[in-house]
């Protein structure tokens, strides 16, 4: 009878023990390191509609036209591997159009892409030739910057960056 009155006294404490070591490790498991970047490919392969202006094809259906002022990820290795979180255009001093993207990588491991500017004229045509292809290194779970600069003045009007995996 003894034992089992000091038995009865101690599970409270128990429970309350229990409870805490609970606590704790969910709280343990809160605390774990997450990858600071998340990425989710679904909202951008349910949306791949492109929208004007648009690179189209000279006899219509025979390509996908190609939306402008974007960058379009030409490698299909690399599609569900890196995002595009921004794109941006302006104008230098001299009047050459500026562009500038920022890529996420989103896989765990570092990776290296290339990319090139096509800069077009009002009715789509080369304002100048293709600008070489520049590697960006990107290293696990986070951002690089790809960056060109038209020598064409204002007659570049409209642009299209286009990222591969580099090779």
């Amino acid at each position: 009878m003894m034992s089992s009155i000091a038995d009865r006294r101690r599970l409270p404490r128990l429970a309350a023990l229990a409870g805490t070591m609970t606590a704790v490790a969910l709280g343990v498991a809160a605390c774990a390191p997450q990858p600071a970047v998340q990425c989710d490919f679904t909202p951008l392969m349910a949306n791949r509609a492109a929208s004007p202006p648009m690179l189209g094809p000279l006899v219509p259906g025979t390509m996908q036209p190609v939306p402008l002022n974007a960058v379009s990820v030409i490698d299909e290795t690399i599609i569900r591997k890196v995002l595009v979180q921004s794109v941006r255009a302006g104008r230098t001093p001299t009047g050459n159009m500026s562009v500038e993207t920022r890529l996420v990588n989103c896989t765990d491991y570092p990776l290296q892409v290339d990319g090139r500017t096509l800069f077009l004229t009002a009715d789509g045509g080369d304002a100048e030739a293709a600008s070489m292809w520049q590697r960006v290194a990107l290293p696990p779970r986070s951002f690089g910057s790809y960056a060109e600069s038209s020598v064409a003045g204002a007659r570049a009007e409209s642009f299209l960056i286009e990222v591969k995996e580099a090779r």
